[in-house]
């Protein structure tokens, strides 16, 4: 995938969710960053961070 879009795509989950975007980044290091929509317990979010992601 090209690094501008998976950048972006991380910028955007950021500023919708509030997730910290080096959590993010290390989240997508090893795992794939849609993951975060489907599973976001994986990320041990904050209830407030959950709400939003949900």
């Amino acid at each position: 995938m090209d690094e501008k879009i998976i950048a972006d795509y991380i910028r955007s989950l950021h500023r919708l969710t509030s997730i910290p975007l080096g959590k993010l980044q290390r989240y997508g290091t090893s795992n794939n960053l849609m993951n975060v929509l489907e599973h976001p317990y994986a990320l041990e979010l904050t209830p407030k961070q959950l709400l939003k992601v949900e």
